[in-house]
């Protein structure tokens, strides 16, 4: 079954990733920089759940400039005493090296643990004057 960043990333093969911000552990946020936008991985803080980015491999800037040739997410997920444990995973390959993340995440089970991932295309200056501005 295709996940929804695997659909998203799959429109954006054959892009230069520009840049990649957040790569830290516990960060709350990463952001892909393609040539056309930014996708977005984070989680919204709803109640009592926590969601981070807990490890990664792979030296971002050897993707930095590089292709984007496949995206895939997977997860695991362990329920125990009331409690739920989460663990999703993206592989990112480029021509130029691999990205991996794994996302940790834990709650009661009332509150999601996803990360959320979403695209944020570049804005366009809607008139010429737009463009001189920073």
């Amino acid at each position: 079954m295709t996940t929804w960043f695997e659909e998203s990333f799959s429109r954006l093969k054959g892009q230069k990733i520009i840049n990649i911000q957040g790569l830290t552990k516990r960060s709350a946020e990463v952001v892909i920089t393609f040539e056309t936008g930014c996708m977005v991985l984070n989680h919204v803080q709803d109640c009592c759940e926590d969601v981070y980015l807990e490890d990664f491999e792979g030296d971002p800037t050897d993707l930095v400039g590089k292709v984007l040739v496949s995206a895939e997410e997977t997860s695991e997920i362990e329920y125990s005493d009331n409690w739920l444990e989460k663990w999703t995973f993206y592989s990112i390959r480029t021509t130029g090296g691999d990205l991996w993340l794994r996302w940790a995440g834990s709650s009661n089970g009332y509150y999601s643990v996803a990360v959320d991932t979403h695209w944020q295309p570049n804005k366009k200056p809607s008139r010429p004057e737009e463009e001189l501005m920073p």
